[in-house]
C-alpha cells in the first residue's frame, strides 16, 4: 500500500507531558518526526513517509492572567496564554471576552503559535500596534529532546531556537 507522504502512525498528543514523552519514544522508533498543528505547512514539514506523525492540534488551552510575570521577571503583563493547538478564532473570542487586544493572522483556522509567529505575525492591526511576535512575553516549548523550557526576549542568545523573529539582540521583556 502507498502511503505517500502521510505518517503510517500518528499520535494525538493531550496534554505537553505526553508530548514530551512520545519524544523519547520517537528516539527508539524512528528517525524522523512530524508535527502537525493546523496543517497550513505547503513545504511538507507536516508530514513525511516513515515518519511517526504528531498531532498537537488538542493542545487548545486559553489562559487570562491580568498579572502574568515571565519566568525570571518581575514585571508583570496582562496577558492571553494559548495552547499551540488554540485557532486564531479561538483566540480573538477569548481575548474579547476578557477586553485583550490581540494580534493574530487573517485566517481564523490557523493557530497562532506555530509559522505565523515565529515568520514575525504580521497581522491587520501590526501598523498600528506592531507585529504579533512584537507583543510575546514568553514561549514555552519542548525540545527535541522531550524537555520543557521558557524562553524569554531577554534571552536573545537562544533566538535561534524559535526562529528568526527578533530582529535586535537588545530587546528585553524585564529590566
Amino acid at each position: 500500500m502507498f502511503q505517500g507522504s502521510v505518517p503510517p502512525y500518528y499520535i494525538d498528543v493531550g496534554n505537553t507531558s505526553h508530548f514530551m514523552r512520545y519524544l523519547h519514544l520517537r528516539k527508539r522508533l524512528v528517525s524522523h518526526l512530524a508535527i502537525k498543528n493546523g496543517g497550513h505547512d505547503y513545504m511538507g514539514r507536516s508530514s513525511a513517509a516513515g515518519a511517526l506523525g504528531i498531532l498537537v492540534h488538542n493542545l487548545d488551552t486559553l489562559a487570562h492572567d491580568t498579572n502574568f510575570s515571565p519566568e525570571g521577571c518581575d514585571t508583570k503583563y496582562n496577558t492571553i496564554t494559548a495552547g499551540t493547538g488554540a485557532t486564531t478564532l479561538s483566540i480573538y473570542d477569548f481575548a474579547d471576552a476578557h477586553n485583550v487586544t490581540l494580534i493574530g493572522g487573517y485566517h481564523q483556522t490557523i493557530t497562532a503559535s506555530g509559522d505565523w509567529v515565529l515568520g514575525g505575525g504580521h497581522s491587520i492591526l501590526s501598523p498600528v500596534y506592531g507585529l504579533g511576535i512584537d507583543r510575546i512575553v514568553q514561549f514555552k516549548l519542548v525540545t527535541p529532546d522531550g524537555r520543557a523550557a521558557a524562553h524569554r526576549k531577554r534571552m536573545p542568545e537562544r533566538r535561534f531556537v524559535l526562529g528568526v523573529a527578533w530582529p535586535r539582540r537588545d530587546l528585553r521583556c524585564c529590566p
